[in-house]
């Protein structure tokens, strides 16, 4: 079909996408393929012309807010796009590694990855605001050598608990917004996202499901359920392992969404008593 009225959109690293739009001072309105080409304009052309822009618009430093920990001074809209700016992250007086979070389009904060203050600040900060409606559901990255990344910490870091409950609320509700999408097509079982307690170690952790007889499209979740229906009809878990494992075991019966993110992977068929088993 005629693609010329679709967003400028563009993937910038795994993590990271980046969309064009035209500031008109009082709005923002994000620019369509047609539009470009009425300015006489190809995509990386326009593209450069608004990295030129953005850049003359972040002279200022960042502003330090307490040792470790800065925020941005611009608050214009645009700051979670100076994540393309790698430059701007390189002389602050972090701790380790430098973390960023863009939880809303006027709001960037930036800490070190050893800095468990700051990261405390950080997701606090993070959580408050995805409850205004300016929110934008993201998560925490991390730069490595030039290149943003997902940032996780390893189960026994002291700020692994508010990291990762933050990361699962967050993919919540971006897994939310897909589930509405995915299941406007009615061919599949859309399996949900689930956040639950760990009643041994008391820390959330993901889940997600899959029903026999019915093809489903699955979240990238830390653990999988899979259930079957008894003679009375009710569903029972007959199997339940690690994504990772799971990905392992099927890997003939998974396929990768290739444009979802967060990521989301096909199951065509029920796993045999044996995979099962395994």
């Amino acid at each position: 079909g005629d693609s010329s009225g679709d967003l400028v959109f563009l993937p910038y690293t795994d993590v990271l996408a980046v969309g064009l739009v035209f500031d008109k001072g009082e709005t923002i309105q994000h620019a369509r393929h047609f539009e470009l080409e009425r300015a006489g304009l190809n995509v990386k052309e326009a593209v450069d012309i608004a990295i030129q822009n953005l850049k003359q618009m972040s002279l200022d430093p960042l502003r330090l807010v307490q040792p470790g920990f800065y925020t941005s001074p611009w608050k214009d809209f645009h700051d979670g796009a100076r994540l393309l700016f790698p430059d701007l992250f390189l002389k602050l007086g972090i701790l380790g590694e430098v973390v960023a979070l863009s939880p809303a389009p006027d709001s960037l904060f930036v800490t070190g990855s050893q800095d468990a203050l700051g990261l405390e600040l950080m997701t606090a900060l993070g959580a408050s605001l995805m409850q205004s409606q300016r929110a934008v559901p993201a998560l925490p990255l991390v730069l490595r050598n030039g290149i943003w990344e997902s940032f996780q910490v390893s189960i026994d870091n002291p700020v692994f608990d508010t990291i990762n409950s933050y990361r699962q609320n967050v993919l919540k509700v971006l897994y939310k917004q897909q589930e509405s999408l995915l299941s406007r097509s009615g061919e599949l079982f859309v399996a949900p996202f689930i956040v639950d307690h760990d009643e041994t170690t008391g820390l959330l952790f993901s889940k997600t499901s899959v029903l026999e007889g019915s093809a489903s499209i699955i979240p990238e979740t830390d653990t999988v359920e899979f259930f079957r229906q008894n003679e009375t009809g009710k569903k029972e878990c007959v199997s339940r392992a690690p994504f990772a494992r799971v990905a392992q075991i099927l890997a003939h019966r998974l396929t990768k969404d290739p444009t979802l993110q967060p990521g989301r992977w096909y199951i065509n068929d029920f796993p045999s008593p044996a995979e099962l088993g395994a």
